[in-house]
């Protein structure tokens, strides 16, 4: 595993810039101090393949709930931050869909801590990387979601737009990459960019 460089010798970035980071970083929020973030570079197959590994815990997780990638809650133990933050924005967070009459969805990951005292038996181990789903109903809620999540430490992996079909109908969905799926008795698309 590549080693992480010293703050001191990281470009801190202005949140300006953040929508179109890619490499190491610090950032200026509260709450962030000196933690290094890596910051993907987003496209749209990218953005597809963080689409598939996240979709199940958005179908069958409760929302701002931690959970695994399956959708299991995290009964015990604590969230902590994860030892490398990363940060995936995505296109539909970074604004590059414009600002489309949906919610938007933003992915975090973060790392579950069990004190050796803790005799509960889990299927959730010290260490386990946990995840949750948190939904915004504006691109700009989103965006700050994405502050929020960041200056608390954890790990923003996955992010896209989501258009309810029965109101936008297939027609709508035209230009848009993504997938369709169900929650909650309801048809959405999940918009991570456009089609090529």
């Amino acid at each position: 595993m590549e080693s992480t460089p010293p703050p001191s010798s990281v470009l801190p970035l202005e949140y300006s810039k953040i929508w179109e980071a890619e490499g190491l970083h610090t950032l200026p929020f509260s709450g962030c101090g000196d933690r290094i973030f890596r910051f993907y570079g987003h496209s749209t197959p990218t953005s597809l393949q963080s689409l598939k590994i996240y979709r199940k815990l958005r179908e069958s997780a409760p929302p701002e709930r931690w959970s695994d990638l399956d959708g299991n809650r995290v009964a015990f133990g604590h969230v902590i931050s994860p030892d490398h933050s990363q940060v995936n924005i995505g296109l539909a967070l970074a604004g590059r869909l414009g600002e489309l009459q949906s919610g938007y969805i933003l992915i975090r990951k973060a790392k579950l801590a069990r004190s050796f005292h803790d005799k509960v038996v889990s299927a959730h181990l010290d260490g386990d990387s946990v995840y949750q789903w948190v939904a915004y109903p504006s691109l700009g809620h989103a965006q700050m979601g994405l502050v929020e999540s960041l200056s608390l430490g954890y790990s923003v992996v996955g992010a896209w737009a989501e258009l309810d079909v029965s109101e936008v109908g297939t027609a709508g969905l035209g230009c848009f990459a993504g997938m369709e799926f169900v929650v909650e008795s309801r048809k959405i698309f999940a918009a991570v960019g456009f089609k090529e």
